[in-house]
This record gives C-alpha cells, sequence and structure tokens, in this order.
C-alpha cells in the first residue's frame, strides 16, 4: 500500500511540475523590424518600425519582445489583421495591465476579444491575445534622441537592422565615431557588447549650415523640463560642418624672420608654412617681407599666389640672413603695402623669440599700431625643437604674441622634423571653437548622455562639424546658462535662456533609463511614451475571454479517493480537462463554495508570483475558519501578471 500512495504522489507533482513549467518555457518570441523609417524632428529621430508578428489562436499569450534603438521610447502603435488597422491607446501601465488580465481571466466563449499589450521591460514586451490564428502587423512609432556631427544627426541602430532600412534613410560610414558600439549615443545604463554590433544611421540637416559664416555657424539648442520634485535642463553646442571661409579678397603679407640666429630647420619650417598657405587660397595676394637690421619686401609687388608660387619657393630657398632681429622694420614695411590695400588684411609675423632690448622693450600696442585699423595679425614662432610630425600649436605665451591676441589673430608655436608638410589652414580661417566654457550659472551637471560633454572651465575646443551637450538640474532657480569660446581669438559670448520641451526631454531620459530619485515617476507620466507609467493597450472584438487556458493541465486529471480503513491512494490518468479561471476573488470564491460559510470571512493572502505563501482567516465560526484555511491552501492560482511579492484580501459572504 505504501508504494501505491508514493507513486501516486509523485504523479500529481509530476503533473502540477509540468503544468507550470509549459507556461515558463514559452519564452517571448525576439522580434525584428522588415522596415524602418523615419525623419528628423528637431534633436529627435521620429521613427517607424513595422514588424509581422505571427500569432497562434485562440491563445492569451502571444508573447514578443523587441529592442529599441539606444536611448528610444515607444509613442504609439497600431496593429492591422486582415488590413483593419486597430490603434492602442497610451494608457496608465496599472490600468492597461488590469484591462488585458480582465479579458484574459475572463470565461472563454465562441466570440473572444483581441487584446494587444505593449510595456516596457529590459526591451519593449508586446503581448497579444488572439482568437484564432492570424498574421499581423505591428507598425511602431519610437523617439529616438540623435547625435550631431558633421551636417547630420545620427542615431545607432541593430546590425541586422541593415536589410531593413528604408531608402531615404542612409547608412553612415564616413566621419562617424568607431566602433558604433562606444557611440555618442550610448549611454552607460547600456552594456554595449551584450548588445550586439551596431551601424549608424545618417539624417542630414541644415539648420547650421545654412546661416553666414562666423558665429551664426554656432548653434545652440537649450531646452528644460520642470516637474514638482526637479527641473532639468539640456544644452546643446553644434559646430556647422564649415564654420568659416578663406576670405575672397584676402591679402597677406607675410613678415618672416631673417636673422642670422635662425636655424636651417627655422628657416625651413618658416618656408613649408608660407607654400601651404599660397597652396590653400591659390587666389588670394601675398607679399613677403624680411626682416632683419632693415626689412625688404622679396617680390615685386603683390602677386596672385598660384602665381607668385615658384618664385616664392626661389626666394625663400636663397634666403639671406643677418645681424638684427629689427621686427618693428618689418613691420613698417608691411604697413607700407597694406595701407592702400582694399581686401581682407592679414599680417603673419615669424620670430625666432630671439630679439634686441630695443624691440623687445617696445609695447605690443606700438608695434600693433604701426599696421592700419583692422589688420589681423598672426605670430608664429618658430622653435628649434622636433617633434614626430611638423605642426601649429596655439601658445598665447610667445614673444610678440600680444600683437596677435590684441588684433583677434593667433599666437602659434610651429615644431617640426625634416620630413612632411604644414598644414596652414587654420592660418587661413577658424576651425573650432577654442576654450569653450559653458558657464552653469546655478545649474549642477547631471550625465545623461554618453556625449562630448561641454567644458564647464574653458580647458575643451570644439572642432568644426562636432558637437558637446550638458544636462543640468537646479534646485535655486536657475535660469540661463552662458556659452563662452574664442574663433581664433575673437571672443564669442551668448547667454542662453533654455525653452521649456517637457515632453521631449522626458523622453530623453526615460529612454536613457538616468537615475532621477523623487521626480522619476513625474518625469516619466511627461514623457507619455512607454515605460513604468505608460502602456498602450487596444481591445476590439468579442466580448468573451480566456478564462480556459489558465488550467489546462496537460497530465489530465488526479483522484485521491481515501476510505474507511483501506488506507489505499488511487490515481489515474484522465482527458484534458479546463477550468474557467477570473479574478483572484472568483478564483478563492470558488475554492471555499464547498465550505458553506455562514457568515462573512475574510481572507488575507501573501503570494510570490501565483504561489500562496501565508494564509490568514478571520471569522467567528471556527468551522468556516479551518474549512476555507484548508481550501484556500490547496488552491492552485492562476495569475495573468503575478508580482515577485504581493499581499491581498478577498470577503467571503454568505
Amino acid at each position: 500500500m505504501r508504494r501505491v500512495a508514493i507513486l501516486a504522489v509523485f504523479l500529481v507533482a509530476r503533473a502540477a511540475y509540468a503544468d507550470t513549467t509549459d507556461d515558463a518555457d514559452r519564452m517571448p518570441r525576439v522580434a525584428h523590424p522588415y522596415w524602418l523609417h523615419g525623419k528628423l524632428d528637431g534633436v529627435t529621430a521620429k521613427l517607424g518600425m513595422r514588424f509581422h508578428l505571427e500569432v497562434a489562436g485562440p491563445d492569451r499569450e502571444n508573447d514578443f519582445q523587441i529592442a529599441l534603438p539606444v536611448g528610444g521610447v515607444a509613442t504609439a502603435a497600431t496593429l492591422t489583421i486582415d488590413g483593419v488597422q486597430h490603434r492602442l491607446t497610451l494608457d496608465a501601465s496599472a490600468h492597461a495591465a488590469q484591462v488585458f488580465a480582465d479579458l484574459t481571466t475572463a470565461p472563454a466563449g465562441p466570440h473572444r476579444r483581441w487584446a494587444a499589450e505593449i510595456t516596457l521591460g529590459t526591451d519593449l514586451d508586446v503581448s497579444i491575445a488572439a482568437p484564432r490564428a492570424a498574421m499581423t502587423t505591428l507598425d511602431l512609432e519610437v523617439d529616438v534622441p540623435t547625435c550631431f556631427r558633421k551636417d547630420r544627426r545620427l542615431i545607432s541602430v541593430d546590425d541586422t537592422w541593415r536589410g531593413s532600412i528604408d531608402r531615404s534613410l542612409k547608412i553612415a560610414t564616413v566621419d562617424v565615431p568607431d566602433p558604433p558600439t562606444r557611440s555618442p549615443c550610448d549611454t552607460a545604463a547600456f552594456d554595449d557588447d551584450d548588445r550586439g554590433a551596431k551601424i549608424w544611421i545618417e539624417m542630414p540637416t541644415s539648420e547650421v549650415s545654412s546661416q553666414p559664416y562666423g558665429e551664426r555657424r554656432i548653434a545652440t539648442i537649450a531646452n528644460r523640463l520642470d516637474v514638482e520634485h526637479g527641473h532639468f535642463a539640456r544644452v546643446e553646442v553644434d559646430l556647422a560642418g564649415q564654420i568659416s571661409q578663406i576670405p575672397p579678397d584676402l591679402m597677406t603679407v607675410f613678415v618672416i624672420d631673417a636673422s642670422r640666429s635662425l636655424s636651417d630647420r627655422e628657416l625651413e619650417a618658416q618656408a613649408k608654412i608660407i607654400e601651404s598657405y599660397a597652396r590653400l587660397a591659390p587666389q588670394s595676394q601675398i607679399q613677403v617681407v624680411a626682416y632683419a637690421r632693415k626689412a625688404r619686401a622679396l617680390l615685386p609687388g603683390w602677386m596672385v599666389a598660384s602665381y607668385a608660387e615658384p618664385r616664392l619657393e626661389r626666394a625663400l630657398a636663397t634666403l639671406a640672413t643677418g645681424n638684427g632681429s629689427n621686427v618693428d622694420a618689418g613691420l613698417v614695411e608691411a604697413n607700407a603695402w597694406l595701407e592702400h590695400a582694399t581686401g581682407t588684411r592679414r599680417v603673419i609675423v615669424f620670430t625666432d623669440e630671439l630679439l634686441g632690448e630695443r624691440v623687445a622693450g617696445i609695447q605690443p600696442k606700438v608695434l600693433r599700431d604701426a599696421l592700419p585699423a583692422n589688420t589681423l595679425v598672426h605670430v608664429i614662432a618658430l622653435d628649434g625643437g622636433t617633434t614626430s610630425a611638423k605642426t601649429l600649436l596655439r601658445d598665447d605665451g610667445i614673444v610678440l604674441g600680444q600683437i596677435a591676441i590684441d588684433s583677434e589673430g593667433l599666437a602659434m608655436r610651429a615644431m617640426g622634423d625634416d620630413n612632411g608638410q604644414f598644414n596652414s589652414l587654420e592660418l587661413l580661417r577658424p576651425l573650432a571653437l577654442e576654450r569653450v566654457t559653458l558657464h552653469d550659472d546655478g545649474w549642477a551637471a547631471t550625465p545623461v548622455e554618453r556625449v562630448t560633454a561641454c567644458s564647464t572651465d574653458g580647458t575643451s575646443d570644439l572642432a568644426e562639424g562636432d558637437a558637446c551637450v550638458l544636462w543640468g538640474e537646479t534646485t535655486n532657480g536657475a535660469t540661463t546658462f552662458k556659452l563662452e569660446g574664442l574663433l581664433w581669438n575673437h571672443k564669442v559670448t551668448r547667454v542662453i535662456t533654455p525653452t521649456a520641451q517637457p515632453r521631449t526631454l522626458a523622453r530623453i531620459l526615460t529612454g536613457f533609463a538616468v537615475s532621477l530619485d523623487d521626480a522619476k515617476a513625474e518625469i516619466e507620466l511627461a514623457a507619455r511614451a512607454v515605460n513604468a507609467q505608460w502602456s498602450l493597450i487596444g481591445t476590439w472584438g468579442g466580448s468573451d475571454g480566456y478564462g480556459d487556458e489558465l488550467a489546462t493541465d496537460v497530465y489530465g486529471s488526479f483522484g485521491c479517493g481515501c476510505g474507511g480503513s483501506s488506507d489505499t491512494i488511487g490515481g489515474g490518468r484522465g482527458t484534458v480537462s479546463t477550468e474557467r479561471r477570473g479574478s483572484l476573488d472568483d478564483q478563492i470564491t470558488r475554492a471555499t463554495k464547498a465550505c458553506h460559510v455562514k457568515a462573512r470571512v475574510e481572507v488575507s493572502l501573501e503570494l510570490t508570483l501565483a504561489e500562496i505563501v501565508e494564509v490568514a482567516v478571520a471569522t467567528d465560526d471556527p468551522a468556516d475558519r479551518a474549512c476555507v484555511t484548508e481550501a484556500v491552501w490547496a488552491t492552485p492560482l492562476a495569475l495573468s501578471k503575478p508580482a515577485d511579492h504581493d499581499t491581498a484580501k478577498v470577503v467571503l459572504v454568505p
């Protein structure tokens, strides 16, 4: 008899295990888009993603997972079945979950109702309750934050989506961060290696590049979000792919050092810089003045750079050096050539920084005033040291450097070895906003996006085509930021007042899963996108539910007959049975129906997932208490979306 009892218990346990693990083993299917299209809206890419989802039916558990682009949030969805579109509604997550649960646990019938719910887990979770098998089409609308680079906005998506990208979108391969998995659109909240390889999609923008050259090609975009427990702002500084141009009427006098103290390496560097300048501005007009004790012009007059090149090379190659470093004489000679010039006037002064006491004692303003007004001056210190490549480095501390600074030009140091060429483009036009400082003015920096953060201390430069972002949070009523930087030595100053864009910022913050403390729920609500506060839900069709699926036992029914002194437990396999299940109240009410309670009974439950871990029954009748307690403990609950830990109370009445 003992052996039979053990066998029956084993079979019952096996049946219960199979019933629960059958649902657990049914993992959500990963869905990949077969069409991806979109457009740019400010700093946000508005994407449309289309999926084909094959559903079984009748089945309440057609579950799918969708990986969104980095930082993306789902804002709307439409499910199409047999050519009919069903628009899902954005609803509070708790209410949407209850709507879906009520339908899937409601009694079944011949006219089951369709339902679709989209929630946020690790990825986007899509659940479809289907009365029948069908091929459905899900059109998902997604907002994705972009990053600016060389007059384009970029987003990173999974490499496996490459074949789904619409022809109107372009996969970027030139001038993009490498590798894409370490993208400025990523955040530390995502483990790139686990999420697979990425590619870039580019969306051209001309908002910055269509502006006139100069300061207006430096764009600032500032928005703010205010909720009860926080005030947040995002400031983005974008530089056009080309922020300046070489003036078409450029007239340049090179004032070169021809003193005997120059080394051969310094003489060569001087010549190479001038030759590079002439090649990069072939239509500009140039003159060369060499100074030692006296100053003299090396060309017979103003010459177009491209025509002057052969003669210029010979003059520089055969330059005779002499005693004296009278740079003031060189500037006087340059003035003689420039005072009647009608174009954009520039002077580039070379020095080995070895000056006599008389010249070294001349005030920079006096030297500057030797030239016509509005003449921009660059000063280049020739350095006899070596480096691995020829280069021009900004150095405001060089001898005569203040002349350049006062005229809004550059003070630079030329360094290099005997190989290669100097690039003089930076002497022709500004290539960066240098020494960028974004004063937070009471905003505390908050890390959100993995992008180049705007410097708050003037230690960083921003090259043309690049961007930086600063997120700030304030508790003291801060309203503005202040941007400062230099184009050469021309000061750029701009006061920035963020404008209210609560939904845009809220979606970026929630998309990047930023820790927001007490403001988290408020910002999620402001986003109006699928997150912890919002879900997408839709139901249509008949009125019947899917309660018959919740208690299906693939092992059939098992019975226990205990009678008299036989001590016999019988087990048997029957046909598949189903039992309609409803809400928790309904299930407990049905389970205790046989107790025929005689008075009000309160049943308090503690649950972990669908498991009952504690039961407390409150009633005045001891018999009711004993019967209900045993009946509840014996009840296998079926919950559509059980929590890891929960409590509930059910009231039974006669």
